[in-house]
């Protein structure tokens, strides 16, 4: 990314849709369930509503047929075929006189009388025809229906209205049927042959009970049932609304014989109005949920756009406060930015008050401080290595020059000139050495140097180079000591191996008292092998013991010698162990000697070491 400004300017811009379309979604989500709850409450109400009207609509359409039917039932007299019925009164005493108590049953005959229950049995044996009340029978226009059936079902009287053969009277329902019940039904008939389309009737069967006691009872005090021009009373409907219509009262149920003959009477109207003040109830109803559905829309199209709106407006001032912000956040940056920009190879030092800089660049800051600081520090050792590598350098050039100019003076002896060659030798090896130690910090420095891991006899090469030292600590009046188990094998690189174990070894022999000691001491434990090297030397100073492996660091008192060392020894002897996945420790009392100690592990070393 270029720009750090337009990265972050787009992380929160993204982060910004992203929570505007969650909440977006959420709230048009929760709206949207809301409306659709309420939509759901509204219809239901208006379902309940058009169940409701529907059913008081029938109910009142119910209602209308069965006064009908009771008015029809009402009017239905019975009709003697023999006048002269009447006689069979006077026969049933002569009979009951010759039983054999006739002297009991007849005073109980004649004590009946023409209202008692027995002549009211005998007088419907005479009774064979119903006739209605006249003005019934006439034709209504053919909107109303009616067929009266005697008790076992037989047709005996109907409308004109209706052709023969349309009603019947099912063996079930004539049967199922108590006195004052009915039941309805629906039907479709082609009354006329030349009708288009069947006829749709609401029909109603009642059972209704037909006596003598029933008339005395239920006419008692009830208005006419002739028409006449003092009387308003009539059994149809009103031809207006202003014309009176008197209906009859409920059904007597009480005071009746229920063992008395019944008629049946159907009775039907065509629902052409009904079905169409039903349509149009069904018509409104789904035109009120029409208005619902798209009001539920049409909000849910406000709530869209409204969001929609919301967010580009968010998003808008979300580009530009972003900017903004991102920009003022980003100004720590650029101070440090500056501050960093002002360091050069003379001055290594941040100027910038880290106490202006915000918790998150601190510890950039402070590492990056800490950076300069090694940087000025490995700076000044590299101006120091030159220093120490010319003086190191120059020295026995001098003194090899020096050898030369007194040799060349004038003429010398086989042996002054043999001794002076000595010495140009001699200075060239310390020449030689220490250019090959800078090649070979050199070689570290550049990662050209890579270390060969094999099994090898660790104990034998230890001794090797405890015997290749011995000479020198022996001219020092030094004595030696090795405690070196035999058969330690190891995976190591030898080569580099011998260079720490002789480094060492030189260190503890050249910094060390006449008649002292040395002891080289090698084990294996814990799957690590570990080398100590310790001497009765002149020990390092607390203050620079951490300085002992730096590259050309002398100390003063803390390091004597011959002129053969330049302080590199211990420098490549700390890189070697570190390329072996190693490390090595000092511990040195000033005055009393040093112990440095090697740790190796088994594990090889990884690449990055190398």
């Amino acid at each position: 990314m270029k720009s750090i400004r337009l990265s972050m300017t787009g992380y929160f811009l993204l982060l910004a849709i992203i929570a505007v379309a969650v909440i977006g979604s959420l709230v048009y989500r929760t709206s949207a369930d809301a409306l659709e709850q309420e939509a759901v409450s509204t219809k239901q109400m208006l379902v309940t509503s058009y169940q409701t009207q529907s059913e008081e609509v029938r109910n009142k359409w119910d209602e209308h047929i069965l006064q009908r039917a009771k008015t029809i039932a009402s009017l239905a007299q019975l009709q003697r075929k023999k006048p002269a019925l009447n006689h069979h009164y006077v026969v049933g005493m002569v009979g009951a006189a010759l039983q054999p108590h006739g002297q009991l049953l007849f005073p109980l005959w004649a004590a009946e009388g023409r209202d008692g229950v027995l002549w009211h049995r005998l007088r419907w044996m005479s009774y064979v025809e119903i006739k209605i009340a006249e003005g019934l029978v006439a034709n209504q226009g053919g909107e109303e229906f009616f067929q009266v059936y005697g008790q076992r079902g037989t047709p005996l009287l109907r409308s004109d209205s209706l052709p023969a053969g349309k009603f019947t009277l099912a063996p079930d329902v004539r049967d199922r049927l108590q006195l004052f019940d009915w039941v309805f039904d629906d039907l479709t008939l082609v009354l006329k042959e030349s009708d288009v389309a069947p006829v749709k009737l609401r029909r109603i069967t009642l059972k209704f009970p037909v006596s003598r006691f029933r008339f005395q009872y239920f006419w008692h005090g009830w208005p006419s049932t002739r028409r006449s021009k003092r009387s308003s009373w009539s059994p149809w409907p009103p031809r207006s609304d202003s014309e009176k219509r008197y209906h009859p009262p409920p059904f007597p149920k009480d005071g009746f014989d229920h063992n008395s003959p019944a008629i049946f009477v159907q009775y039907a109207v065509r629902t052409d109005g009904r079905d169409a003040e039903l349509a149009g109830m069904q018509a409104q109803f789904e035109r009120d949920l029409t208005r619902l559905s798209e009001k539920s829309s049409a909000t849910m199209n406000r709530l869209r756009n409204k969001l929609i709106w919301i967010a580009v407006l968010t998003f808008a001032t979300a580009s530009v406060g972003a900017f903004v912000l991102v920009s003022r956040g980003l100004l720590p940056l650029r101070r440090l930015s500056k501050a960093v920009s002002q360091v050069s190879p003379k001055d290594f030092r941040l100027n910038l008050d880290h106490s202006q800089l915000p918790d998150e660049l601190q510890p950039i800051a402070s590492r990056l401080a800490a950076t300069l600081e090694q940087l000025r520090r490995a700076f000044e050792r590299e101006k120091q290595a030159a220093a120490d590598i010319s003086h190191e350098l120059r020295t026995p050039v001098a003194a090899m020059l020096a050898t030369l100019e007194v040799a060349l003076r004038k003429p010398r002896s086989r042996e002054e000139y043999q001794e002076a060659l000595t010495q140009c030798q001699q200075i060239c090896l310390q020449m030689s050495q220490l250019v090959e130690k800078l090649l070979a910090l050199a070689r570290l420095d550049t990662g050209t140097d890579h270390a060969h891991i094999e099994d090898a006899d660790v104990s034998a090469l230890v001794k090797q180079c405890a015997e290749m030292v011995r000479p020198i600590a022996d001219s020092h009046n030094i004595e030696l000591h090795t405690g070196v188990p035999e058969g330690i094998r190891f995976p190591v690189d030898v080569a580099k191996l011998r260079e720490v174990v002789n480094n060492l070894l030189h260190n503890a022999v050249q910094y060390n008292r006449p008649g002292g000691s040395v002891d080289l001491i090698l084990q294996r434990q814990n799957g690590t092998l570990q080398l100590e090297v310790r001497d009765t030397g002149i020990g390092i100073d607390e203050k620079d013991r951490e300085h002992v492996f730096d590259r050309f660091y002398r100390a003063d008192g803390s390091r004597q010698g011959d002129g053969m060392h330049a302080g590199l020894g211990l420098s490549i002897t700390k890189c070697y162990v570190e390329m072996l996945g190693g490390s090595i420790e000092v511990a040195s009392t000033k005055g009393k000697g040093s112990t440095f100690r090697v740790i190796l592990s088994q594990q090889p070393p990884s690449p990055e070491a190398n």
